[in-house]
């Protein structure tokens, strides 16, 4: 890049990985899906989107949205962003992260956190799903530390070494617990909202694992439904979280909850 800022930087290689030895400062920046290693910092003033594997940054990344479609990425130095969504592949960060809003669906990945290293982040979504659990592991055998600023939206996840003392309890779904981890609540008996049936809120077959909302309930609507709820009549439930995820989530009280 010799130091030079571009409006847009368009990356599609088949032939051949591409490496940027120096800073690579753009407007946008498009990765087709070639495998790429940025040697020094990466700046991006709107997005930064990608669909290749085996991507690296050797610098910091600063970019408001970060998007991921596609293969595994590999972060050196320090994130900062607005938005930072990854739809495919393994994650891994080796400096600290500072995001208001993190999200990662659906599942089948592994993000490793660097001991030792804080990860500040406003709204946190993990969205595992059955038979693929989002990973969170430590680069090493001692803590990494979440600070949740916000909110935490969490299912199907499997997390070791977790240091989450800093910031919102975090109260996963269907979850493991694979030790070491501080301000997790794991075992919580949650229902997952997701409508296969009906949009009849109190319908038992509209919710994973089946059975009708009580006063004790843990209910989590988080927008991957077929049908959205609708409450026509009264409920009483113990805990319930609506939304917080990479779509958009809709529950119709037309009655009292």
């Amino acid at each position: 890049s010799a130091g030079n800022a571009f409006c847009q930087v368009t990356i599609s290689n088949s032939a051949a990985p591409v490496v940027f030895a120096d800073a690579v400062v753009a407007s946008n920046i498009v990765n087709m899906g070639t495998p790429v290693a940025f040697g020094g910092d990466v700046t991006a003033a709107s997005t930064f989107r990608t669909q290749g594997t085996n991507v690296s940054f050797g610098g910091a990344v600063t970019v408001p949205v970060f998007d991921n479609r596609n293969g595994g990425l590999v972060f050196s130095g320090v994130v900062t962003t607005v938005t930072f969504t990854n739809w495919q592949g393994d994650l891994t960060f080796r400096d600290n992260v500072s995001t208001r809003d993190f999200h990662c669906a659906p599942g089948g990945m592994l993000l490793t956190f660097n001991a030792g290293k804080t990860y500040t982040i406003g709204n946190l979504g993990l969205y595992g799903r059955g038979g693929y659990p989002i990973q969170l592991r430590s680069s090493a055998g001692s803590h990494w530390y979440l600070n949740v600023t916000n909110r935490a939206t969490v299912r199907l996840v499997d997390v070791q070494y977790s240091d989450a003392l800093a910031g919102e309890t975090i109260r996963p779904v269907a979850s493991t617990d694979s030790g070491s981890n501080s301000n997790w609540v794991f075992g919580e008996a949650w229902h997952t909202w997701v409508g296969t049936n009906s949009a009849v809120f109190t319908n038992a077959n509209n919710w994973i694992p089946a059975g009708v909302p009580d006063s004790v309930a843990h209910l989590l609507v988080d927008g991957f439904y077929s049908n959205a709820p609708i409450l026509s009549g009264t409920a009483t439930v113990m805990r319930m979280m609506v939304g917080g995820g990479v779509t958009t989530a809709t529950l119709t009280v037309n009655g009292q909850l």
